[in-house]
C-alpha cells in the first residue's frame, strides 16, 4: 500500500471547520504511518496543505509565518 493511497479520498469537506478538519488529518496520518511508517514532517506539511483545499494565496501566508516562527525559534536556542 502506498502512503498516498491512504490520502487518495481525504480532503477538507467544503463547510468543514478547521478543528474538524485537523482531528480527521490526525486519523489519516495515524492511518498512514501504520502502513508506512513515520511521514518525514516535509511530507507532512505538504499533505496538510494540500489536503486543506485553501487558496494559493492563503496557503503562502501559512508557510511565510511558520517559516518567521520557525526562525524565530531557532534564534531562543
Amino acid at each position: 500500500m502506498f502512503v498516498f493511497d491512504v490520502f487518495l479520498n481525504f480532503s477538507r469537506q467544503k463547510d468543514q471547520k478547521i478543528v474538524d478538519y485537523n482531528l480527521a488529518w490526525a486519523r489519516e496520518v495515524r492511518k498512514a504511518e501504520k502502513a508506512a511508517g513515520d511521514l518525514a514532517p516535509k511530507w507532512k506539511a505538504h499533505l496538510y496543505l494540500e489536503k486543506m483545499r485553501m487558496p494559493p494565496q492563503s496557503k503562502s501566508q501559512i508557510l511565510i509565518a511558520s517559516l518567521v516562527r520557525w526562525r524565530h525559534s531557532r534564534r531562543l536556542r
